[in-house]
């Protein structure tokens, strides 16, 4: 019995919404990050607020080493679920324990439990999506995380302009500087509420797919990590996702990059800050539908042009950051160059992993994807913390930008090589086979 097009849109529209509401409580934190640090009562600094993030990409790290696991056994609908519900009763207790220590004890275990989404998503399209539509549904799908992210920005950067109430236009000082607390503790509740709603509609399994007894058995663990390490496009897309994924956290750090180098408000700098993340989302809604159109070698040239466009729009960040203008002038320019490296990377972070996953993974595709993103979460968590000493000093910002374009330059090198070896291993022997 084949799956029908609207068991389909229903599974999709389910993943849709799981994932873009892990990405809506995930970046709650991020969106306060300019309050915490003006908050007299928390004493935090952007140093601090790069440790937390820090562990948050360790949390993520240490997800995606297990979660792959958990997917793979329990199927992605269940994994999805329960890690929305977790991630947002975290969320929730943001808002009402409020240290350091509280902050990087829940959002570790928050980026702990939200790393299982992307495993348990590539177990659902392999369940439910055929091979020819791989690329377009990884790029709807890509836009949930964006879209999570513009729209948790936006709504409760808007949030957290009413709850700090009137800004003192000399000093920027809030007349409620603990008002943050209701925006982790909203987004939070929403997230529950999408579980529930979730539970009773997603479907649970395809009517199509096969029976557990008719699976394939997987190969043990040791196997599948020496079937995976043989592969040299497993070391390259793991490359690739290193940068990208450091290039990624950038929308971790806007807000108090806007806030602290055009002299603007935490409220205006949060609400600002979903430039990065919208255009992010602009390029996978596009991209996706694209990339399964074109042949694996104009994906060379396409990649590669786009992450060349992004190298030099982080170039212009450097200059931007100190250059000798207005400050109202500097900002619509950076808000714009910000947008466009959104664009220009995020199709590099999410598709070719992600369609190499699912192509190359087989049955073990959430622990190979976990795995691949394990890397790029191992260079965030030592990025997160240098990064926000960087800045923390004085000119830090220029020199942030600077680490940007040099990790940019490294991602552009090792995705094309990727890609151009994913080229040759379809036209020819090699490590073409998947589990």
């Amino acid at each position: 019995m084949q799956t029908t097009g609207r068991e389909l849109i229903t599974v999709t529209v389910c993943m849709y919404i799981g994932y873009l509401m892990l990405m809506f409580c995930r970046t709650a934190f991020t969106t306060v990050s300019p309050a915490l640090v003006e908050d007299p009562g928390l004493s935090l600094t952007t140093t601090d607020i790069g440790d937390i993030l820090g562990y948050a990409a360790l949390g993520s790290l240490v997800g995606k080493l297990l979660t792959g696991f958990v997917a793979d056994r329990f199927g992605g609908r269940l994994t999805l679920l329960l890690a929305l519900g977790v991630v947002a009763s975290l969320t929730m207790a943001m808002g009402y324990l409020a240290s350091f220590f509280a902050f990087a004890l829940f959002i570790f275990c928050l980026q702990l439990l939200r790393a299982g989404g992307w495993p348990a998503l590539t177990k659902l399209i392999g369940q439910w999506i055929p091979p020819a539509s791989y690329g377009r549904t990884w790029g709807i799908l890509s836009t949930a995380s964006r879209a999570g992210v513009v729209i948790s920005s936006l709504v409760l950067g808007l949030l957290l302009i009413f709850a700090l109430g009137e800004v003192s236009p000399d000093t920027l000082v809030a007349e409620s500087p603990g008002g943050w607390r209701w925006v982790p503790i909203a987004a939070g509740c929403l997230g529950l509420l999408a579980v529930l709603g979730l539970w009773w509609g997603f479907p649970k399994r395809s009517a199509s797919a096969p029976s557990k007894a008719d699976e394939p058995e997987p190969l043990d663990l040791l196997a599948t990590l020496r079937f995976f390490a043989r592969a040299d496009r497993f070391w390259l897309i793991c490359a690739s996702l290193m940068c990208t994924t450091m290039l990624m956290a950038l929308v971790s750090f806007t807000g108090l990059y806007l806030a602290q180098s055009f002299d603007v408000s935490a409220g205006k700098a949060a609400t600002a800050s979903t430039v990065f993340p919208f255009g992010c989302l602009i390029a996978v809604l596009l991209v996706g539908y694209i990339y399964d159109r074109v042949t694996r070698k104009q994906r060379i040239y396409f990649m590669g042009a786009s992450l060349l466009v992004g190298c030099l729009c982080i170039a212009g960040l450097i200059w931007i950051t100190e250059a000798p203008y207005d400050s109202t002038l500097r900002f619509s320019v950076a808000l714009s160059l910000i947008l466009l490296v959104g664009v220009c990377v995020a199709p590099a972070y999410y598709l070719p992993m992600s369609v190499f996953s699912v192509e190359f993974g087989g049955v073990r595709s959430g622990v190979l994807v976990g795995f691949i993103d394990a890397t790029g979460y191992a260079a965030e968590a030592a990025f997160m913390p240098y990064a926000g000493r960087l800045a923390d000093q004085p000119g830090g910002w220029t020199h942030f930008m600077w680490l940007l374009f040099v990790i940019a330059c490294v991602g552009l090198v090792s995705t094309i090589m990727f890609l151009y070896r994913d080229h040759r291993a379809h036209q020819g022997p090699g490590d073409t086979p998947a589990l």
